[in-house]
């Protein structure tokens, strides 16, 4: 059964003034603290917009005036049960929104800050806007992102001189642009260490710096001086001592520790450069005449010959990364000092230990590794061969394309000149690698573009 409801009579009274009304779909209660303000556009007076910050400028209330229709605000008084009607009411509907959104808001910001730059501005502020106006959600999403992480110089004037001593400071330690070459330079130079202000020729490349003297030590000599060799039958000594009569060269060959290219036959290893070298080491009779009789010098140069004999052995056999299998590829296996030496130096081994009795097992000759062998063999040779050195025959022996040789000659600072005329029987058509002083490390390259 529904109530009887009684609707008594209620007096409605029209008085004059204005009236603002404004709804937020998404806040139920205003603060008391909030103030709003009405704003009309000389343009269009007839609509106006209403604004409001909250006391920490957190939030933004915005409401624009709802004019499609006419709105009456009715005001009832409980006591004289009567309402009171203010016929100039203006109702707007809004949202509030957060100021950090309004910010991160793309098209918020174009419509606050939206202006017309088609015919002036930069181009890259021209380009943005085109950007904005047409480019993809992930264009837009960029050039959102350039602006806010914009840097206004304006903000660091002040700051500026900090900066300057700031980066002054932390760079100061840092090598410029000229010791920056030199070091990349020295770091990839591949020859022996040298000496540019040495007055004679000896000095440029010092043979103590390139192999020390207890490795040549190293080496034995007596083996070339020998009449007998130890468990040989003396019927097969007196057998070899013959044929070493025939040609005593070929058979001192045989006791270096690498001969290359011994099967092109018994002519050319005599005309080869350790053949050569053997012949020479041989022609001092006075000194070779005896193990116990043997001068330094000629001990010192046997001992030159037979240490750049291994180091060629390692040239022929680069591709191998085991010290064992090395070690057969030998004719005759050199010291054990020596080749840890050897490894050392040219295996990128990465040993960083003075000491030569710690066995290397494996190594590794990569292209770097592998010019400077050459360009260690070709020092050692140059000093052998009183500094002039024939370079036919030695890119034969190394199996060597010329133009490679040559450019690792000129790398090594030598000068290219032609056979004298005690020199062009034996060299026609050759070609000689002398080095010189005073002396001047070639550049590797041109560093930088001028």
């Amino acid at each position: 059964m529904g109530k009887n409801v009684s609707i008594g009579k209620v007096d409605v009274v029209s008085e004059a003034g204005e009236a603002v009304v404004a709804s937020f779909t998404n806040s139920t209660t205003i603060p008391g603290s909030v103030s709003l303000d009405l704003y009309t556009s000389t343009k269009a007076p007839n609509k106006a917009i209403l604004h409001g910050e909250s006391k920490d400028s957190a939030l933004q209330y915005d409401a624009d005036e709802l004019a499609d229709s006419q709105y009456v605000l009715g005001v009832y008084d409980s006591k004289s049960k009567s309402i009171k009607l203010i016929p100039r009411t203006k109702m707007f509907s809004g949202r509030v929104n957060a100021s950090r959104s309004l910010i991160s808001d793309a098209k918020l910001v174009k419509k606050l800050k939206r202006k017309d730059i088609s015919a002036e501005g930069t181009f890259a502020e021209r380009r943005n806007a085109l950007g904005e106006e047409f480019g993809t959600k992930k264009a837009k999403k960029a050039i959102t992102e350039a602006a806010r992480n914009k840097i206004d110089a304006g903000m660091l004037e002040e700051s500026q001189i900090d900066i300057v001593d700031g980066i002054r400071q932390t760079t100061k330690s840092m090598p410029d642009r000229d010791q920056m070459a030199k070091m990349v330079e020295k770091e990839n130079r591949v020859i022996p260490p040298c000496h540019t202000e040495a007055t004679n020729v000896e000095e440029i490349y010092p043979i103590e710096e390139i192999v020390p003297e207890e490795i040549l030590q190293c080496f034995p000599i007596d083996i070339f001086f020998r009449a007998k060799v130890e468990g040989q039958e003396e019927e097969e000594a007196l057998e070899e001592q013959k044929e070493t009569e025939k040609d005593e060269v070929l058979q001192k060959l045989n006791f270096l520790p690498y001969v290359p290219a011994k099967e092109r036959g018994p002519v050319h290893q005599k005309k080869s450069t350790f053949g050569r070298l053997i012949a020479s080491a041989l022609s001092e009779r006075s000194s070779l005449s005896g193990s116990s009789n043997i001068s330094d010098d000629a001990r010192w140069k046997l001992q030159m010959i037979s240490f750049t004999s291994m180091l060629v052995g390692l040239y022929f056999n680069r591709r191998l990364s085991r010290r064992d299998k090395l070690m057969t590829a030998y004719h005759n296996v050199p010291p054990s000092r020596a080749i840890n030496y050897m490894l050392q130096v040219f295996g990128n081994t990465k040993v960083s230990s003075n000491s030569f009795d710690r066995e290397i097992r494996f190594f590794n000759v990569g292209p770097k590794e592998e010019d400077k062998l050459l360009c260690y063999i070709i020092v050692l040779l140059l000093s052998l061969f009183e500094y002039r050195l024939e370079l036919s025959s030695l890119a034969a022996d190394l199996s060597l394309k010329p133009s490679k040789l040559l450019a690792l000659v000129r790398t090594l600072g030598c000068t290219i000149v032609v056979p004298n005329k005690s020199e062009s029987k034996d060299m026609a058509g050759s070609k000689i690698a002398v080095l010189r002083v005073p002396f001047k490390v070639p550049d590797m390259v041109r560093r930088f573009r001028r």
